[in-house]
């Protein structure tokens, strides 16, 4: 990364972006994804029952085992894309206060393109 001016407004810009679009859009996949799996427990019951083949319950206990355990990856992994994106653009915000051609940069690129949002999740393929 350039050490000041214009070049490091342009970089500080690239994490800005990633910070304001590309990292909440992937967090908001994981949480969809999550949230699709935590449905899964609707009805379950029924089609995980074959007592006559494994005994009470064991395929659906491992179901939901595994299932916990994807529920949980996912979610953790919702939280930390969300918490990186929130810390990229804290360290994007503290360097422009400590370059004036940075922050010129910065601010230009902004003007230029338009903030940066994440994108619509149930559009995306």
């Amino acid at each position: 990364m350039p050490k000041s001016g214009y070049d490091l407004g342009v970089d500080l810009y690239k994490l800005w972006y990633a910070g304001r679009h590309d990292l909440p859009t992937l967090a908001e996949v994981y949480a969809k994804a999550c949230n699709a799996l935590a449905d899964t427990d609707i009805g379950i019951e029924s089609a995980f029952r074959r007592d006559v083949y494994f005994g009470p319950d064991r395929v659906l206990d491992a179901w939901r085992t595994l299932r916990d355990s994807l529920h949980g990856f996912l979610r953790d992994s919702a939280t930390n894309l969300e918490m990186t994106a929130d810390a990229l653009c804290l360290a994007v915000s503290a360097y422009k206060e400590t370059d004036d051609g940075a922050r010129q940069a910065l601010t230009q690129l902004l003007e230029d393109n338009g903030e940066p949002r994440h994108a619509d999740v149930d559009t995306l393929r």
